[in-house]
């Protein structure tokens, strides 16, 4: 989409008091260094941004490294919304059958990085539905349960 006409979206939504956040394509940038990290964060800026996602679902780095990219985006004056979810390589159109394969790893890990990142600054936490609700044979609400139960399901500021 052409420069101009996301900044007139960006700016209609605003006009509406709408937060506007981007989509996870920070995880691309990430594979291209820190400028490349900054420079994405300072195009978010320009734009009009409200919110940059942290998305993780096709890489995996350590949670320390997620406590950086809260803090830069948190500097750069965005919101941070990392996240999180039970199912790796969840995402875009992955069939539930190649979801299924792979396995789901414990909600007690993504609820810990859940903790730590809001500690770090964070000020809203997404969860993945993919393994939980999207692409599943069985619904886990015992999963969504164990999220609101650890975590809460209040922010006032976002």
């Amino acid at each position: 989409m052409p420069r101009p006409a996301l900044k007139d979206i960006v700016d209609i939504c605003h006009r509406y008091d709408v937060l506007v956040s981007t989509g996870g394509f920070l995880e691309y940038v990430i594979a291209q260094g820190s400028e490349a990290v900054g420079s994405y964060l300072e195009e978010c800026k320009a734009i009009g941004f409200d919110i940059v996602e942290i998305s993780c679902g096709f890489i995996t780095i350590p949670v320390e490294d997620w406590v950086r990219l809260v803090e830069k985006v948190k500097s750069a004056g965005l919101k941070a919304k990392p996240e999180v979810g039970i199912q790796f390589g969840a995402g875009g159109a992955t069939a539930a059958g190649e979801l299924e394969a792979e396995g789901t790893r414990d909600p007690e890990w993504p609820i810990h990085q859940s903790k730590r990142l809001l500690d770090a600054g964070a000020d809203i936490i997404m969860v993945e539905s993919e393994g939980i609700t999207e692409n599943v044979t069985t619904r886990r609400g015992d999963v969504a349960a164990r999220f609101a139960a650890a975590i809460g399901l209040e922010n006032p500021d976002v």
